[in-house]
């Protein structure tokens, strides 16, 4: 397997409700968020990258047309993140062998952490592969696709973890050297700590 047949959905869909800013645009160093994400996944060998988009899908499907890489507008993207994943999967090629979810307000994910979940991957013979931080789950989950017809057809009923849990004894945890897996956005609090933790520029 080569990481030409590995795929990246980013979520970008949701409208940050509970932010001022909108998590997509904000800046964290020389990029945006949703930038972070693209570059993360693009300087670990994965040019295959498709971000969800919804709330003010013109604004980023300008930005995302800059990198070249493709979107795909989730209209029901008020019916939470769930709807999201759907969406991304959907427009997903049958011919690669695994994807990666990872919501854009999860920036600092490490370039390391992402080849780390490759490699177990391709050596493990397991199907979903979450990178975990001091015995904690973060993201993003390495997923093998012939899942994906299983979440498509799931209720969403506790969103895309509820049926990774199912799927458990086909799980493997990668603990990685990067508390990136487990640094969220959710809020302006957390803005302004990730901020002061890694500089403007960092």
């Amino acid at each position: 397997m080569s990481p030409e047949k590995v795929s990246a959905i980013i979520l970008a869909a949701g409208e940050s409700k509970r932010m001022q800013a909108f998590k997509p645009l904000l800046t964290l160093g020389r990029m945006t968020v949703v930038e972070r994400a693209i570059h993360l996944f693009k300087s670990a060998g994965i040019d295959d990258v498709l971000v969800v988009i919804g709330h003010r899908a013109h604004e980023l499907a300008a930005l995302l047309a800059e990198w070249g890489v493709k979107h795909v507008v989730n209209e029901f993207h008020r019916e939470g993140m769930f709807s999201s994943v759907v969406c991304g999967i959907g427009h997903l090629q049958p011919d690669h062998d695994a994807f990666y979810v990872l919501p854009v307000d999860i920036p600092l994910v490490r370039k390391e952490t992402v080849l780390d979940l490759l490699g177990a991957y391709r050596t493990s013979g397991k199907s979903i592969i979450h990178p975990t931080f001091h015995g904690k789950r973060g993201h993003p989950p390495l997923i093998a696709y012939r899942l994906a017809p299983g979440i498509l057809h799931w209720s969403g009923e506790g969103g895309l973890r509820a049926f990774l849990r199912l799927h458990e004894p086909h799980s493997l945890d990668v603990d990685v050297a990067d508390e990136g897996v487990l640094l969220d956005l959710d809020t302006d609090a957390d803005y302004r700590e990730l901020l002061d933790r890694f500089g403007p520029e960092g």
